[in-house]
């Protein structure tokens, strides 16, 4: 993708996702710092996205940046819209993906001192929390939470200097995601998708919890010591028993069966085995009699290494969708590190050096739209559209449910 065309895609997509910035300044300014994102060379900050312009351009840019009251979510939202647009069959699931941004002094928003789970250690960082829109050759951040640990909770003179609202509070990064997929749904009127995301090392029932009364699909990528409840006793006969995750699944390793799903990042379509069994997971706060409630789910367990026990869990209320195709939408995970390791982190996600919460929701957002600028431009994606109109601004239906997918509603 040469310069030239990045820019002319740059221009494109900014008549479609900046027309909810109130003012024309704010719309042009806009339109330079997503143009720097993209030819800017090295670190994004706004000093260096400056130097590529003639003019007191610095200043503005910061004021734009760190200052400006527009809102960032109509933008996330229409450019959310756009991307769904271009791969209306192939925009499969939403991946849930950690960010972590390492900071070497205090005042930047967010940061403290906290052990990071992506780390393995404790780290002076930010995290925060990406929504991507992912389906099996392209993925596009569309959504950003910012995880605020307590002292920015509980300090008045912390939240104050980092203007925060009063309606950003303390969140697990779970629970972050949460959020805004139901923001996602519920304001931006998207169609639900199924959830993918990790919850290792985290409340695992409590999130299978929340999610199940959200009526939303998901693939949780889950721990092998999950507590699960299942139709067949420990020596694999019929009758319920409790167990965990990976107890069940050495049981059931007779059962494996091979599936064949294209790896991004080696380019390359592997084989893995799998086991599917359907199991009930109690809920992180029984009612009653405190016996398994809710609908029943799928467990996989895959042998992604070349170890004799499963290394994979996976979590699923999809139970009557084909167990391939859900393993596939858990592998959309790999599409997602793939396109942050050669775009996101390259266009500078993690480069923002200011201090507010205004400012680090702007950057994240314009950086959002460069992601979609390089990648959608790359693939030769660009198609004549027609002015937004309301009917560009659909409305689903009130309760929409998940309805099926490739392999259909039924059991491999």
């Amino acid at each position: 993708m040469t310069p030239a065309s990045a820019l002319e895609f740059a221009d494109f997509l900014s008549d479609l996702i900046f027309r909810s910035l109130p003012r024309s300044d704010q719309r042009r300014w806009a339109r330079v710092y997503l143009q720097g994102l993209v030819i800017t060379p090295g670190k994004k900050t706004i000093r260096n996205i400056a130097s590529e312009y003639e003019g007191p351009v610095e200043q503005s840019l910061q004021q734009f940046i760190s200052k400006s009251p527009w809102e960032w979510s109509p933008v996330r939202q229409d450019l959310a819209r756009y991307v769904e647009s271009r791969i209306p069959q192939r925009a499969q699931a939403w991946v849930v993906r950690p960010l972590v941004i390492e900071k070497a002094g205090s005042h930047s928003v967010g940061v403290a001192r906290q052990f990071v789970t992506q780390l393995g250690r404790v780290a002076n960082c930010q995290q925060a929390v990406g929504i991507w829109l992912a389906s099996a050759d392209a993925s596009f951040p569309v959504e950003w939470s910012l995880v605020l640990p307590r002292p920015w909770n509980t300090d008045p003179g912390l939240r104050r200097r980092a203007r925060i609202p009063e309606a950003a509070g303390v969140h697990t990064p779970e629970q972050a995601a949460l959020n805004g997929v139901r923001h996602m749904i519920e304001k931006w009127r998207l169609s639900p998708r199924p959830v993918v995301m990790s919850l290792q090392n985290s409340n695992e029932l409590e999130i299978v919890s929340a999610f199940q009364a959200l009526d939303i699909p998901f693939v949780f990528k889950v721990s092998g010591s999950l507590p699960i409840t299942t139709g067949h006793d420990s020596r694999g006969h019929l009758g319920q028993g409790r167990t965990r995750a990976l107890d069940l699944i050495n049981l059931c390793r007779a059962q494996r069966r091979p599936v064949e799903w294209d790896c991004p990042r080696r380019e390359e379509r592997l084989v893995t085995p799998l086991v599917a069994q359907e199991v009930l997971i109690q809920p992180a706060q029984p009612q009653g009699g405190g016996g398994p409630e809710g609908s029943p789910m799928l467990l996989l367990g895959a042998w992604s290494g070349a170890g004799e026990q499963p290394d994979e869990f996976w979590l699923s209320n999809m139970s009557q969708t084909s167990p391939a195709h859900v393993f596939r939408l858990a592998k959309l995970a790999d599409r997602v590190e793939r396109d942050y390791d050669d775009i996101l982190e390259p266009i500078g996600i993690r480069d923002f050096e200011g201090r507010s919460f205004r400012g680090w929701h702007h950057h994240t957002t314009l950086v959002s739209a460069a992601h979609a600028v390089i990648l959608l431009g790359a693939r030769q994606a660009i198609a004549p559209m027609p002015p937004p109109t309301s009917a560009y601004l659909y409305t689903p239906d009130p309760r929409p449910r998940w309805v099926g997918s490739e392999g259909g509603q039924h059991r491999a």
